[in-house]
């Protein structure tokens, strides 16, 4: 196909779609024209309705006070044309009315009006006796039958307007001119002057019409323009959401996980490469859920990048540790790039989080193997050369005390219990001091799996039922199951027997005789509280934010002084490790009560997802109970 032939097949299709264009919008403006002169059809039909029930109780106001006056000079009474301006008024009016309720905007419906409206007129007229001052009425009334822009409608008028002159202008010549003699030809000259106005009146209906038209074409391409732009948008919107999920799913198999944010930082997307990094679904990450697994010790540096990145747009890097759902330690590099969809959008951030563990790993190979044996040295002879020396030196001192190693004073078995007593707490002593090596250097790995706080605490105290007998102490359990609750979370049960222990311990340290000590669980949609009450004791308000440093045992002359300072460190070491929270309050009143409080966050999806994953079934259902030593 040649130039000349490709030319004139490119301008044949764009006469064709400019054809079709033409015709929709036609289509669609004769449809506008239509509706609006319906509309003006339908307002003028009530317009009419009104001024002839109007014009009907004036002729019956003429008939009554002026009628007489015109047709019997001076005598004032109740004239034929009274009855006639009621029934003949009616008469003319029912017909219209009912075509106006019952057919709107119809064209029967407009000459009927018309031609009620016309005699109306006329009979005003006939009441006051043919006075040249009623007649300015037909002008008037063909002005207002203009509104329906129906030309049509003023010749109906005219030609009854004309009738009636050529009648009553031969029969009845006082009722139409004021004059008892016949005039034949007088109507020629109303006729002519009545014409003349509808010169003007056919003109001004057909050029509203053209107007009108008009008017309806423009509204016609406006609304095809604007069609046109709607459907660009949806089709251009269906291209982005085809492009979106294009993306997802690109990132969905990316060997790194892909993620996306807002303007503020907020991850609005993740990709299912995250659930492999992190044993948690994409879900959970949203939002600012990812911040959850950051490791405790690069929280604060982690989030200041990120935060320095969202507010200056700056790119993202940065290598850091996060814990996943079974409490592994991971190394991984986060990356981030500011981006902006169009030019008028807000700027976005898509990044990407590699697992780098392996590599770090390869890297300090030598040093973590060196530092590992050092580590187990260490250990290795905390727990041999101190604890077993100490754990003789009882033993012999427990047979001294038993009576194996002959008979002993009253004073020196005193002695020896001391001695005794001592050991037993340097011994405590050095078992914390493990546990704290190995929380603060994370040489003790912990074992997650599902506890449930309510046996494991229960357990716990227990174990002391004996202790708090001796010392006259009462011990309460309680669990507060107005919630539908399992009080179970994902945790190491040794390091929660040796929070709950010091906890314990602690409060029977400082409770007095006759004291009570209540170990009490409840829990709401999101967190599960163990509270250790005891009385008899007060911390102060300055001491209270000190209680969970290393080595803090109060200060001199107040009636709280923790031991060696290294138990309720512990404690909180292992509710960091938990990612839990720990509360110390404590009140005067009533000789004083001490509240520590240990909150486990959680929600029912994050808890079902890790029985599922542990292959664990907890079905218990604890009730309230009372735990008396």
């Amino acid at each position: 196909m040649d130039a000349a032939a490709k030319a004139k097949h490119v301008l044949q299709e764009d006469t064709g779609q400019l054809n079709a264009l033409d015709t929709r919008v036609v289509i669609k403006a004769q449809k506008i024209y239509k509706e609006q002169l319906e509309k003006i059809f339908c307002q003028a039909d009530v317009l009419f309705g009104g001024l002839l029930i109007t014009e009907w109780f004036a002729g019956i106001l003429l008939s009554m006070l002026w009628t007489p006056r015109v047709w019997n000079g001076a005598i004032s009474n109740v004239h034929l044309h009274v009855y006639l301006a009621v029934w003949l008024g009616l008469a003319t009016l029912s017909l219209p009315m009912f075509f106006i309720i019952k057919l709107p905007g119809r064209p029967i419906t407009r000459h009927v009006v018309a031609i009620a409206q016309m005699i109306m007129t006329a009979f005003l007229i006939h009441l006051t006796g043919g006075r040249i001052e009623t007649h300015f009425l037909v002008f008037a009334t063909l002005a207002f039958l203009t509104f329906y822009r129906d030309w049509k409608v003023l010749v109906t008028a005219t030609i009854v307007v004309f009738i009636d002159h050529i009648f009553r202008g031969i029969y009845f010549p006082f009722s139409i001119y004021g004059e008892s003699t016949p005039q034949t030809w007088r109507f020629l000259e109303h006729g002519f002057w009545v014409t003349f106005g509808d010169l003007f009146f056919v003109n001004w209906c057909v050029t509203t019409r053209k107007e009108m038209w008009e008017m309806a074409k423009k509204h016609a391409r406006m609304e095809n323009t604007n069609e046109i732009i709607e459907l660009q948008v949806t089709a251009r919107t269906a291209e982005a959401k085809l492009e979106k999920e294009r993306f997802h799913i690109l990132c969905s198999f990316a060997p790194v996980t892909i993620f996306e944010t807002n303007q503020f930082g907020n991850w609005t997307f993740v990709g299912q490469r995250w659930s492999e990094l992190t044993g948690l679904s994409p879900e959970a990450a949203l939002g600012n859920g990812w911040q959850n697994l950051i490791h405790i010790e690069e929280k604060s540096e982690v989030l200041k990048s990120w935060a320095q990145c969202i507010r200056k747009g700056v790119n993202w890097e940065i290598e850091f540790r996060i814990r996943d759902i079974d409490g592994k330690i991971k190394w991984v590099r986060g990356e981030a790039v500011q981006c902006r969809p169009d030019v008028e959008s807000e700027p976005i951030f898509i990044g990407s989080i590699m697992d780098i563990t392996d590599r770090k790993m390869s890297e300090n190979t030598d040093r973590r193997m060196v530092l590992i044996a050092q580590k187990e040295d260490f250990l290795a002879t905390l727990s041999h050369d101190l604890k077993n020396p100490i754990i003789g030196a009882n033993r012999i001192l427990e047979l001294i005390l038993n009576g194996k190693m002959g008979p002993v004073s009253r004073e020196l078995t005193t002695i020896m219990q001391k001695l005794k007593d001592s050991n037993t707490s340097l011994l405590k002593m050095i078992q914390n001091l493990i546990a704290i090596y190995r929380y603060d250097t994370g040489a003790d790995y912990l074992n997650f799996e599902l506890v449930d706080l309510v046996q494991h605490s229960r357990a716990v105290m227990s174990d002391l039922s004996l202790l708090a007998a001796d010392k006259g102490v009462d011990l309460h359990f309680e669990v507060d199951n107005s919630l539908d609750e399992n009080y179970s979370v994902v945790a190491d049960k040794n390091s929660l027997v040796r929070l709950f222990s010091n906890l314990l311990d602690n409060a029977l340290k400082f409770t007095p005789t006759n004291g009570k000590i209540t170990v009490a669980v409840n829990g709401s949609d999101h967190t599960i509280n163990v509270d250790v009450i005891n009385t008899g004791s007060y911390v102060p308000e300055e001491s209270q934010k000190r209680l969970f440093n290393r080595f803090y045992q109060g200060e001199e002359g107040k009636s709280y002084v923790p031991g060696t300072g290294l138990g309720l460190y512990i404690c909180s070491q292992i509710v960091q490790a938990h990612h839990a929270n720990i509360t110390c309050v404590s009140t005067p009143d009533n000789g004083g009560e001490t509240r520590f409080r240990v909150s486990f966050e959680t929600e029912k999806q994050t808890s079902s997802s890790s029985l599922e994953q542990l292959g664990v079934q907890s079905s218990t259902q604890h009730d309230k109970v009372h735990y008396s030593a």
